[in-house]
C-alpha cells in the first residue's frame, strides 16, 4: 500500500504503526468489545503524528475505528473529551486520504479503495497489531456526497497491501 499511495507529485506515503492495544469494555447489547491503543502516523520528511487512546471496536468478526460508522465521526455514548479525541482522529484519517486523492489526481480513480485509504491502512495496522485475522470496516463520503459503510475481507487485496505497509519500528523524526 505504501507504493500505492505514492505520488507521482512527491507527496511521500503515509504508513501507519499501532501500539499496545488494550481491551477496555464490552459494547452494550453484546455488540462487541471496545479496544483502546497508540497510533503512529508518518509521511517521511513531512511529519510524525502519534495519537494516543484511539478506540477501535472488534465486531462480528470485523474491526473499525470507533466513529468511523458515522459522517461527523463523533462517537456516541462516550464523555465529550474522548469523542473529541477520536474525532479528531477519524478527521485526520480522512485528511490525509484527501491529501493522497488530490496528489495523484485523476490517477487516483485508477485504485480500488483511493476514497477510504487512510482509513484501511490505520484499520490494518490495529488488526496487526492484535495479531488477528479480521475484516475491516470503514465509512468515507462519496463524490455525490452520501456516506458509505464497506466492509472489506480480511482476504481483499487491499488488507493484505494495508498489512504490509504498517509501520514496524519506530518512525524517523522529520
Amino acid at each position: 500500500m505504501l507504493d500505492r499511495l505514492a505520488s507521482p507529485l512527491g507527496l511521500a506515503p503515509i504508513a501507519f504503526g499501532v501500539k499496545a492495544p488494550l481491551r477496555v469494555a464490552t459494547l452494550p447489547q453484546g455488540r462487541g468489545d471496545l479496544w483502546s491503543a497508540q497510533v503512529v502516523a508518518v509521511r517521511q520528511g513531512l511529519f510524525s503524528k502519534v495519537f494516543a487512546n484511539v478506540l477501535f471496536v472488534e465486531s462480528s468478526d470485523t474491526a473499525y475505528v470507533f466513529g468511523i460508522e458515522t459522517l461527523d465521526a463523533r462517537p456516541g455514548g462516550l464523555p465529550a473529551d474522548v469523542a473529541d479525541h477520536q474525532q479528531l482522529f477519524i478527521q485526520f484519517l480522512r485528511e490525509q486520504t484527501q491529501e493522497d486523492i488530490r496528489a495523484l489526481g485523476m490517477l487516483a480513480r485508477v485504485f480500488r479503495g483511493h476514497e477510504y485509504g487512510c482509513e484501511v491502512a490505520a484499520t490494518a495496522a490495529y488488526v496487526v497489531a492484535r495479531d488477528v485475522s479480521l475484516n475491516l470496516g470503514v465509512g468515507y463520503q462519496t463524490e455525490s456526497g452520501a456516506y458509505e459503510l464497506v466492509g472489506i475481507h480480511k482476504d481483499d487485496d487491499l488488507v493484505i497491501q494495508a498489512r504490509w505497509a504498517v509501520l514496524t519500528d519506530e518512525p524517523q523524526h522529520p
